[in-house]
């Protein structure tokens, strides 16, 4: 008679890979309380096993994560590595830097697994949080494209449009890990000519 399998995730820790391969047909997982389990076989989709605290394996398993079931809106700050090259109204380039906060919610396990977590056991807030400032310039950069030139001289009202336009940007990207964004603000936005003046 086989054992059950246990594992239990560090606290901070919002998925974990079990240090195993290979489970056999007919194995159980205690699923410890608060968690769910994604089991990956060889072959077909992942299978998502939630609001039960064990689970007997009906055919083997490759691959088994954990992952937190109450998970919490994460709030962060965020703003451009680099500054954008655009340019303004009178045609001139400048270059753009802006900062502010987002919040995020991861939503759908199996899909983060399936593209974040090939070479990784684990994953935290602390990480998850850099995948979606790791976006901020793609959607920045997606924005831009297709705007020719932009007013400089009322910021407040680029803000407001920037804040709407780069939310539904980065929606559409962070969609792919798995991530919701819940909110996006933009606190600031300034910019540093060609010659090094701020504006």
């Amino acid at each position: 008679m086989r054992e059950n399998i246990r594992f239990t995730p560090e606290s901070n820790q919002v998925i974990v890979k079990i240090p195993r391969t290979q489970f056999k047909k007919g194995e159980t997982l205690s699923i410890p309380q608060g968690f769910e389990a994604l089991l990956m076989a060889k072959e077909g989709p992942v299978e998502s096993v939630q609001g039960v605290l064990e689970k007997k394996f009906e055919s083997p398993v490759e691959i088994i994560y954990l992952v937190r079931g109450n998970r919490a809106v994460i709030s962060s700050k965020w703003g451009t590595p680099n500054r954008l090259l655009v340019r303004d109204q009178n045609g001139q380039p400048q270059k753009m830097g802006a900062y502010g906060l987002f919040e995020f919610k991861l939503t759908n396990p199996s899909r983060y697994v399936i593209t974040r977590m090939a070479h990784n056991s684990e994953v935290d807030e602390a990480t998850l949080k850099k995948d979606i400032q790791g976006l901020i310039p793609e959607a920045l950069n997606q924005v831009f494209q297709s705007q020719e030139a932009i007013d400089t001289t009322q910021l407040s009202t680029l803000i407001s449009k920037l804040s709407i336009e780069m939310k539904k940007k980065l929606e559409e990207l962070s969609d792919d890990l798995g991530l919701s964004i819940h909110k996006l603000v933009i606190e600031d936005v300034n910019f540093i000519t060609s010659e090094g003046d701020v504006l």
